[in-house]
């Protein structure tokens, strides 16, 4: 067994993880945190996947390339568990976990204010847009967390890429059909109880290239000289009878599997290396974690400035909520988790909420774009 950082101690030490969107509050509990307001957009990202820092083997670095092809899991991940009360599914190991490299802003560093709200935006060219145009966009999302016995609270940024595409309707209204592209989520720190240590999960971006990720529709409506953009409810890792309606509690929650590794939702590795948490799988640490499945969901509405053909676009968005379940994760060299130890990883998370703040942006892409193109032509700020 490899060496790990700062193993010893009370078993709060060890017992924080941060999974991409996935956080939980308990074992048949989830999240969703209704948001009102727009204003600032906050576009430095505190954590291991942001401000320069990528991950060797499964999570691009940032600003870097996109190629990032999800390690290989040697025998692979037994049966998918089906929530996380599911029993323990035999199985052989992930790949070797992430190695952390570069370097990034602390979390809960304050991230950089976007233009004041109501300030006068730059005049952009007005023109006929054609029926349908795509764009790449990139989403920022101030998200927010509390201080617990082993976790420092502080604010950070939710990255989430996606193509659109706009297609006008007979009738002149404008629908929307996006694909998501990529998710990048903040680092959290623990507290000096527990080390001092980073803690982070990511979704390799490459993932969201398999035609198997979902895509969601909206609309886009005018609202005097803007247009309000809806792009509908992003959810990744479950299958919802209704996407917009209440995020269900985590014994009813159906998991899908998203990124088509064979795992119940969406799979995010762990950020490794000097001066990182390695997850345990319970209070005992005698083992640990290489992956967590999970579910999430995020909302936000956008307002555009009308018919605008430059060939990029920014904007102040409102985010509505954000949803998040952990339905499951994988321990090195053995399999699948235990219910026991999926409701340990779930209650021993960060509990993130979405902020007030957020930014939008848009550039013009070609309507055969791959999410690749998305994620390069807007790279994370």
């Amino acid at each position: 067994m490899r060496k790990r950082s700062s193993r010893a101690g009370v078993a709060v030490q060890v017992a924080v993880l941060l999974c991409v969107a996935c956080q939980s509050d308990g074992p048949a509990e989830s999240s969703s945190q209704p948001v009102a307001g727009g204003g600032g957009a906050p576009e430095g990202i505190a954590g291991a996947a942001v401000g320069g820092r990528g991950a060797a083997g499964g999570v691009a670095p940032i600003g870097g390339s996109a190629a990032d092809p999800i390690a290989a899991r040697a025998g692979g991940p037994g049966s998918a568990m089906a929530a996380a009360g599911s029993s323990s599914a035999a199985g052989g190991s992930m790949a070797p976990s992430i190695a952390a490299a570069g370097a990034g802003a602390a979390a809960g560093a304050a991230a950089p204010a976007a233009p004041t709200a109501g300030a006068a935006a730059p005049e952009l060219p007005a023109c006929d847009l054609p029926p349908e145009y795509t764009r790449a966009s990139r989403a920022a999302i101030e998200l927010i967390w509390p201080a617990t016995i082993g976790i420092e609270g502080g604010t950070g940024t939710l990255i989430a890429w996606s193509k659109i595409k706009y297609i006008r309707q007979p009738d002149g209204t404008t629908r929307t059909e996006s694909h998501a592209c990529g998710t990048l989520t903040p680092t959290v720190t623990t507290s000096a109880v527990a080390g001092g240590l980073k803690s982070s999960m990511q979704v390799p971006l490459t993932a969201y290239d398999q035609p198997s990720m979902p895509m969601y529709s909206g609309t886009l409506t005018a609202a005097g000289t803007m247009s309000i953009l809806d792009p509908g409810p992003m959810v990744i890792g479950a299958a919802l009878s209704d996407d917009s309606g209440a995020w269900p509690a985590t014994e009813a929650l159906m998991p899908f599997d998203h990124d088509g590794d064979g795992a119940p939702g969406l799979t995010a590795l762990p950020i490794t290396g000097a001066g990182y948490l390695t997850p345990p799988s319970s209070v005992s640490q005698t083992e640990f974690l290489d992956g967590v499945y999970i579910a999430s969901r995020v909302r936000l509405k956008v307002p555009l400035a009308e018919n605008v053909c430059a060939s990029m676009q920014q904007a102040a968005l409102e985010p509505v909520s954000f949803d998040y379940t952990i339905v499951g994760c994988h321990v090195e060299a053995r399999g699948d988790c235990t219910a026991a130890e999926a409701r340990f990883i779930s209650t021993q998370s960060p509990k993130f909420k979405a902020g007030k703040s957020g930014s939008w942006l848009e550039a013009e892409v070609a309507a055969s774009a791959t999410c690749a193109d998305v994620r390069a032509a807007l790279p994370p700020p």
